[in-house]
């Protein structure tokens, strides 16, 4: 397990300063003086979250009259009669309180802005967080090192030369290739895939019929495929997916870039 990454919940305000979309804009201005915040949220009856107002966009309308709001001095005449939605910033980018801090920081980083309204549900409003509650987290608390996914190297299967079919060894742990181990070939037309499989020669089985021994070296398994590829009329290109269907007990060569894996071999290559 690794460390608990913090999350939006941990830092958010849950008390939103509002409006609704109809309202005068001077009104957001009003509660930005007298709340002390820079950004109010713009809701529907039903505290949907439809768009965010920031001081910004308050000082670009009303920055004459911001100190007459609470007075009736009319130095510069009476304010626009502009409502919140006319300068509000439409469908915010929102976050969800469950989502990490860290990717909430990136968000407000990479999208230029200041706060992001915290959503449940249909938009429904619960809280907001801004650039300063993220600053005010990180100033007293370290962000743990993001776990990092790594991904083991699973080299591909191929056609060899010799038109043997050539696996990693790797891909068979459990196989003792010894003497009279051989190999069983088998090819799925709908979803032109071969499969591998192999049997030692006391087995009595029907499979035995097309078996083949194989090369076995410290890296790769050979299986001598010509026949079975002209009896299909295959012709491999390229690396081949090796995965195993633990029902059928067969090993599995895909292609990995379809559909430049199986052609007729009577057509020519483009």
């Amino acid at each position: 397990m690794g460390k608990h990454e913090p999350i939006v919940r941990d830092i958010m305000v849950k008390e939103v300063r509002t409006i609704l979309p109809e309202a005068p804009a001077i009104w957001a201005a009003q509660l930005m003086v007298k709340h002390q915040v820079r950004h109010v949220v713009v809701v529907d009856a039903v505290e949907g979250v439809v768009g965010v107002i920031s001081q910004r966009q308050v000082l670009k309308h009303f920055s004459p009259w911001l100190g007459k709001t609470n007075d009736t001095t009319e130095d510069h005449g009476d304010p626009p009669h502009l409502s919140a939605r006319e300068i509000m910033t439409e469908s915010p980018i929102t976050v969800a309180p469950n989502s990490g801090i860290r990717e909430a920081a990136g968000l407000m980083a990479s999208h230029r802005i200041g706060c992001l309204p915290v959503i449940e549900g249909r938009k429904h409003l619960v809280g907001i967080v801004t650039t300063v509650d993220v600053l005010r987290f990180a100033a007293v608390n370290r962000f743990p090192d993001p776990e990092e996914d790594f991904e083991v190297f699973a080299p591909a299967a191929f056609l060899g030369k010799d038109r043997a079919l050539t696996l990693p060894v790797g891909y068979f742990p459990d196989t003792k290739f010894e003497e009279g181990l051989l190999a069983v070939l088998a090819y799925a037309p709908k979803s032109k895939r071969i499969g591998v499989r192999f049997l030692r020669r006391e087995e009595q089985r029907e499979e035995l019929l097309g078996a083949r021994p194989v090369t076995v070296t410290d890296k790769y398994v050979a299986i001598p495929a010509g026949d079975f590829l002209d009896y299909h009329r295959l012709n491999v290109r390229g690396p081949l997916e090796v995965s195993r269907n633990e029902r059928t007990g067969y090993v599995i060569l895909s292609p990995v870039l379809s559909p430049s894996f199986h052609v007729p071999a009577d057509q020519p290559e483009s």
